[in-house]
């Protein structure tokens, strides 16, 4: 069995670009029309950045779920600079 946030764990590595998820704090849910559309296989991790140049566009706030793990209180609120800034709608590279 694999612990949350250890090296051992398979999905945390973007498909993308190869960053480690856990380190840059990254973890995050946006609508089901949106990942299949940057992840059409729908298995796996993507970091903000590979999100975004698969979307085409940045994220916005109103492309993330209501999902406990987007809140920016509580214990999923560590979070990298660039997602919280989506999350909130206030977009700084």
């Amino acid at each position: 069995m694999y612990e949350p946030f250890s090296p051992k764990w398979p999905s945390e590595v973007c498909l993308g670009c190869g960053v480690r998820n856990y380190l840059i704090h990254e973890y995050y849910m946006i609508h089901d029309h949106l990942w299949l559309k940057v992840n059409p296989q729908d298995d796996g991790e993507l970091c903000i950045g590979c999100v975004e140049h698969r979307l085409g566009r940045m994220l916005h706030h109103r492309d993330f779920t209501n999902a406990p793990v987007n809140s920016l209180r509580g214990p999923w609120s560590r979070k990298s600079y660039r997602l919280k800034s989506r999350l909130r709608g206030k977009v700084f590279y």
